[in-house]
C-alpha cells in the first residue's frame, strides 16, 4: 500500500489552527499543522492490511478499566473483511470474535469456555477513526505542540484548543503519521488513554487464523445462530 510522508518542520510547535488569516508564517506554521492531519487521513483512506495491538485505560467513578486488544484486518477482493479480535479486560480470560468462511460468518468464544458462537458478519455503518480525524479536521481549532516519544516511537501531539467534551488530544507517528495515543473523555467516562503498543501496516496473512476448526479449541461446541 502507499504511504504517505512530509516533511514537518519543529519549529511548527504550538501552532494553531483557525479559519482566520495571519501573516505568511503564521499561515506556512499553521498548514504544517494541518498537513499532520490530512497526512493520517491519507493514510486511513489508503490503509489496507493492518495489524495494531492497543492498551486503553478508562477512569470511571468507582473504577479504572484497563482493556487490551489485539486487531488484525485483510479486506478481500469481492468486499468482505477477514478481521481477529482478541481482547482482556483487567486480565480477565480473553475474548476472541474472528471472521470465518471467506469473511461471510464470526465466531465469539473466551478462552476458557464451553460454547463459541458462529454468526453471520454484520458490515453496518460505524463510526470510524478517520471520521474522527476529519471532524476534527473540518470543525475543530486544534494545535501541534512539538513531537513527544510514545512508546518508544516518535510522535506529532496535536490538541484540541476548545472546550469539548470527547478525545482531545492525538499524537502521531512521525514516520506514517498512525495514530499512536488518543487521550480525552469518551461517553460517560470522564477519562481515557488509548496507547498503540504495536502496529504493521503490511502484516502476513496466515489463511488458518480465520479458519473454523483451527481458531475454535476443540474441547469447545459450536453453535450457529
Amino acid at each position: 500500500m502507499k504511504k504517505t510522508k512530509a516533511t514537518i518542520g519543529a519549529a511548527a510547535a504550538l501552532t494553531v489552527i483557525s479559519g482566520c488569516g495571519g501573516t505568511n508564517e503564521a499561515a506556512e506554521e499553521s498548514e504544517s499543522a494541518e498537513e499532520v492531519l490530512e497526512n493520517a487521513i491519507t493514510l486511513l483512506e489508503e490503509r489496507d492490511d493492518y495489524f495494531v495491538e492497543t492498551r486503553i485505560e478508562s477512569e470511571g467513578e468507582e473504577e479504572t478499566e484497563i482493556r487490551e486488544t489485539s486487531r488484525w484486518v485483510f479486506p478481500q477482493e469481492d468486499g468482505h473483511i477477514l478481521e481477529r479480535m482478541e481482547r482482556s479486560v483487567n486480565d480477565e480470560p480473553t475474548a476472541y470474535d474472528i471472521s470465518v468462511e471467506g469473511g461471510e460468518s464470526i465466531v465469539s468464544f473466551t478462552e476458557g469456555g464451553e460454547t463459541a458462537v458462529v454468526t453471520s458478519q454484520d458490515y453496518g455503518e460505524a463510526v470510524t477513526q478517520q471520521d474522527k480525524l476529519e471532524n476534527m479536521h473540518e470543525n475543530r481549532e486544534f494545535e501541534l505542540e512539538g513531537t513527544e516519544e510514545v512508546n518508544g516511537r516518535e510522535a506529532y501531539h496535536i490538541t484540541s484548543t476548545e472546550e469539548t467534551d470527547g478525545l482531545t488530544d492525538y499524537w502521531f507517528d512521525t514516520e506514517t503519521y498512525y495514530v499512536v495515543k488518543k487521550d480525552g473523555s469518551e461517553g460517560t467516562l470522564p477519562h481515557v488513554t488509548e496507547e498503540v503498543l504495536e502496529f504493521d501496516l503490511d502484516p502476513d496473512f496466515e489463511e488458518e487464523m480465520f479458519e473454523l476448526e483451527e481458531v475454535v479449541p476443540e474441547e469447545m461446541e459450536i453453535i450457529r445462530r
